[in-house]
């Protein structure tokens, strides 16, 4: 936490340092999401957000990995953790470099030329860079075609399977 969104030993985060903390936890993050989140966690109006707030906050309102991904919270948490261990620069997104990384570890035999189309096919904003929520969305595509496409094959028929 302090090393990647804290930049100064306050203990509070100002509105950047939620916006880089809400891109590590996979948090909405646009400019009106971040406006109404921040009222809504700075109870005491101090334009800051101490971390009993934050936590208080945080402690509802979770990510539904199960609804939003297909994901069971185990595998959700360890996606994120993979992923943030292959954001070298700690800004809550990976980039071509970062995601061939992440692809050699997990031994997938891409060649630069796929991590380069996948990249694209990831990065739905056009940013040049994937959020972790470019990233689970792409997976739960993935499995969902992966799974459509087993269960479209045609059944076999065999003795008592009636």
């Amino acid at each position: 936490y302090q090393r990647r969104v804290h930049g100064d030993q306050t203990g509070l985060l100002n509105k950047t340092e939620l916006i880089r903390m809400c891109r590590i936890l996979n948090y909405p993050h646009g400019e009106s999401d971040m406006r109404e989140l921040f009222q809504a966690i700075d109870l005491d109006r101090s334009g800051k957000i101490n971390f009993k707030e934050f936590l208080m906050y945080m402690r509802h309102r979770r990510p539904q990995p199960e609804v939003q991904y297909g994901l069971s919270h185990q595998d959700y948490l360890q996606t994120l953790m993979q992923f943030h261990t292959f954001d070298a620069n700690g800004n809550g997104a990976l980039d071509r470099t970062e995601l061939l990384q992440l692809c050699r570890h997990m031994r997938y035999p891409y060649s630069p030329m796929e991590i380069d189309r996948m990249f694209q096919q990831i990065d739905a904003d056009r940013s040049g860079l994937l959020t972790v929520h470019e990233f689970l969305t792409y997976t739960k595509n993935k499995r969902l075609h992966a799974n459509s496409v087993v269960s479209s094959r045609p059944r076999t028929l065999s003795r008592g399977s009636f």
